[in-house]
Parts: C-alpha cells; sequence; structure tokens
C-alpha cells in the first residue's frame, strides 16, 4: 500500500490500519473465492458485486451495490438485504435501521446485526 509505512501503525493511526487491515481481509477472501473456483481461477471483484446484484434483484429487493466502494455498503443493508434473500425470515428488520438519513451509529448496529446474522447461519 502506497504511503502506508509501520510508523502510522505505531503511531496508532487508525484509518491507515484500518485501511491495512481491509486490504488484507480482501485479499484473502478473494483467494479463498478463487479455490473455490471450479477453475481455480481468480474471481474479479466484478463477478462478485454480479452475482449479489442478481441474486438481490432475483430476491426482489430494490437495493443494488455498484462496487466495495460503494457508499451503500456503509449502511450494511445491501448485506442484510442479501442475507435475507439467501436464507428467508431470518432477518428481523424492526430492527435493522433503514431511511435516506442513518446515522453513524445506527451504520454501526446494522454492521454488528449483518455479521451476526451472517454467522448463525453459517
Amino acid at each position: 500500500l502506497v504511503g502506508i509505512g509501520g510508523s502510522d501503525i505505531l503511531e496508532g493511526n487508525k484509518t491507515l490500519t484500518l485501511a491495512i487491515i481491509w486490504q488484507l481481509m480482501r485479499a484473502y477472501t478473494l483467494s479463498l473465492l478463487s479455490q473455490l473456483s471450479s477453475a481455480g481461477a481468480p474471481i474479479a471483484e466484478t463477478e462478485i458485486i454480479s452475482w449479489a446484484n442478481r441474486r438481490l434483484l432475483e430476491g426482489g429487493k430494490d437495493v443494488s451495490i455498484k462496487s466495495f466502494q460503494d457508499k451503500k455498503n456503509k449502511t450494511a443493508l445491501p448485506i442484510i438485504h442479501l442475507i435475507d434473500v439467501i436464507k428467508p425470515g431470518v432477518i428481523d428488520f424492526s430492527i435493522v435501521k433503514q431511511g435516506d438519513r442513518i446515522s453513524n451509529l445506527d451504520c454501526l448496529t446494522n454492521a454488528k446485526y449483518c455479521i451476526t446474522t451472517a454467522r448463525k447461519i453459517g
């Protein structure tokens, strides 16, 4: 990663440290997915995004994302809806924070709920 040094981690720069962690998680996930593909070929992010959007559309959801950097991802709503399509009825939408102006705290709450629910369904 360009522009990030060991001193940034040592000094506790949260933003740059999280950037490193995100890139490590991204690389690991893409590596894992390529191992699962039938040809063993790397899976492109665009293929993952297309798959997710296709599943959301087939499930009757009115949400889609353009990339992993899409600002909608901050709300965790695309993943929550994807979980609902994959395993209908597992999401309790009465506790999901929705709307045009979701606070950062609500986004965090959604993300925690999203991760917990994804873990429960395997």
